[in-house]
């Protein structure tokens, strides 16, 4: 099994495409459960970033042959319902 090095706050919301405030709001606000901690800074394991990744509806990709990310892609857009009375 490969090991997976933790990572900062600012660089998971740099790979799920979000601000750094934004992620640890979702920390604070116990949206998203809080991931280790290292002094007063969060380390986020593989699972913490894959638990964010969904909370923020971004898609994660898990490494394949062991490095620490393999990278996450942006979800597909939702789909819009026609406008009402429109084509």
């Amino acid at each position: 099994m490969a090991t997976f090095n933790f990572l900062s706050t600012r660089q998971v919301a740099t790979l799920l495409g979000i601000k750094p405030a934004s992620l640890s709001l979702a920390v604070w606000a116990r949206r998203l459960p809080e991931p280790q901690r290292i002094g007063r800074s969060f380390a986020w394991g593989e699972e913490d970033v894959a638990r964010a990744a969904r909370a923020f509806g971004v898609k994660f990709i898990r490494p394949a042959a062991g490095g620490p990310l393999a990278g996450v892609a942006a979800a597909p857009p939702a789909e819009t319902p026609p406008a009402i009375g429109g084509v």
